[in-house]
């Protein structure tokens, strides 16, 4: 559960239909990226790294997040798509 002080943006645009988006999560967290991958969805799988930068694709289809280490502790980004139809 990824709970705690965020920054967020949300771009959205008409589309085909409907409207599209996607939000954007940035959170720091005061602890290492290895204890914060435990409060990710259950069911989560791990992408690949590039340069220590571990990618996720969260469970339910919730989004991607991205996990950045920052010395001792860990700032997590998060991005889900939205869609509404009419």
């Amino acid at each position: 559960d990824l709970k705690g002080p965020a920054g967020g943006v949300v771009l959205a645009a008409p589309g085909e239909g409907g409207c599209e988006g996607y939000l954007v999560r940035v959170a720091p967290f005061q602890k290492p990226c290895a204890e914060v991958v435990s409060l990710l969805p259950a069911g989560s799988t791990a992408g690949q790294a590039l340069l220590g930068v571990w990618q996720y694709q969260l469970a339910g289809n919730q989004g991607q997040a991205l996990m950045i280490p920052s010395g001792s502790t860990c700032v997590v980004v998060t991005l889900s798509g939205m869609t509404q139809r009419r």
